[in-house]
């Protein structure tokens, strides 16, 4: 577990989001224990020790149970031991009939064959954090992007008041995957194109009735250009953070540098899932920018082959560019 780690393996971590979500879980395990011990007495005859490793059975372990119609949780032997894997090839409950807990082969299996249980869809800093593995693929993976409202903005007072006065809050952390239908990735754009709304766009902003800033659509081709700008400074920036390149990362996994399943390797693996989506918002920012300036006529040709892809930049591309081209231009 990363929270064990010292610092020679924490160090290949350098730059990346993962190890604030190391740190923040060492302090609420502490917080925990300390909160106990406060309120009773009888707690502290366990070392924090002990409750760290009592915690992180539940924490890593626990089911969520429906037992004669009442939610619950419990921890069930074996069960717990299945890895993961997606999509899922099981299934689990708690019978009232059987008065047990069933899992379920959804799948033919042979004799010998690994069962596996779905953790469920997470970012690899979930995964790495809370379990202590990374998975090879994800398409899950996130990255954490600072972004700003600058000084500069001649509609900087107006913001600020628009966001409840508080100077603070131009600027904000998101937490975003590739894909541009997720939730949190929307709001981050929303942000992005409040904060770069210019007069008139601003006039539409201040008029529209119930706006909330996390469900602004895409104002206009320049405005959501500087959008797209912004995540790649942004995503510069996070990059220069980090000691190695996404290069070397992959060379390093490709030639077996650290071996499987070593804490190393989950590092390692952890820290370019990150640049992957780093990159990812590189590449969309240059290709966007260029489908941006085109004519309706020249963009529908380029788009064409998108309209029939799952990749998080064609999804972007017929959600958000297609439709400002087609409307502007």
């Amino acid at each position: 577990m990363p929270i064990f780690f010292g610092d020679d393996e924490l160090k290949y971590l350098k730059g990346s989001f993962s190890l604030d979500k190391i740190a923040d879980r060492i302090d609420s395990l502490k917080t925990e224990y300390d909160n106990l011990c406060r309120h009773v007495h009888e707690f502290r005859r366990f070392t924090h020790e002990e409750f760290v490793w009592a915690r992180l059975v539940v924490i890593t372990r626990i089911f969520g149970l429906v037992i004669k119609g009442t939610k619950t949780d419990g921890l069930v032997p074996m069960a717990d031991m299945l890895n993961h894997k997606r999509p899922r090839e099981t299934k689990w409950t708690f019978s009232d009939a059987e008065n047990g807990f069933i899992i379920t082969t959804l799948k033919g299996m042979s004799s010998g064959d690994e069962v596996y249980d779905s953790y469920g869809r997470k970012c690899n800093s979930r995964f790495f954090v809370n379990y202590g593995f990374s998975l090879d693929e994800n398409e899950d993976n996130e990255v954490v992007m600072g972004l700003r409202i600058p000084k500069s903005d001649p509609h900087y007072s107006m913001k600020v008041r628009f966001l409840g006065g508080n100077p603070n809050s131009v600027h904000r952390e998101y937490q975003i995957p590739m894909s541009y239908k997720e939730k949190k990735t929307k709001e981050c754009f929303s942000f992005l194109r409040f904060a770069h709304a210019r007069d008139s766009e601003m006039m539409l902003l201040h008029s529209a009735d119930g706006l909330k800033l996390e469900e602004i659509e895409p104002l206009s081709i320049e405005n959501e250009k500087k959008v797209l700008a912004s995540l790649e400074e942004s995503a510069k920036e996070v990059l220069a953070g980090f000691d190695t390149s996404l290069a070397e990362d992959l060379k390093m996994l490709k030639d077996g540098v650290y071996p499987m399943f070593s804490n190393i390797r989950n590092a390692i693996v952890m820290r370019r899932g990150e640049k992957e989506v780093l990159h990812y918002y590189l590449d969309l920012t240059k290709r966007c920018s260029h489908l941006l300036d085109l004519q309706w006529k020249d963009l529908k040709r380029e788009a064409a082959k998108c309209y029939n892809s799952e990749q998080a930049a064609d999804v972007y591309i017929t959600t958000v560019v297609v439709p400002l081209v087609r409307k502007c231009r």
